[in-house]
């Protein structure tokens, strides 16, 4: 998907498969409420970087 986006294959189509991708594995793999600690603020960083992600496909949908 990520090629597609590069190189403007079916912009709006990849961006709306890409949103649910990662919102669902952002939540499957980031799971910052479990932890505490040092390995919550890790997982913390890694779920907004990831749903930064998402917001910009989000955009893209523009």
């Amino acid at each position: 998907m990520g090629v597609m986006l590069m190189f403007g294959i079916l912009i709006k189509l990849t961006a709306l498969t890409l949103i649910p991708f990662i919102i669902a594995i952002v939540m499957l793999l980031h799971p910052f409420w479990k932890y505490k600690g040092e390995l919550k603020k890790q997982h913390m960083a890694l779920f907004v970087t990831n749903l930064t992600m998402c917001l910009g496909a989000m955009l893209l949908l523009l």
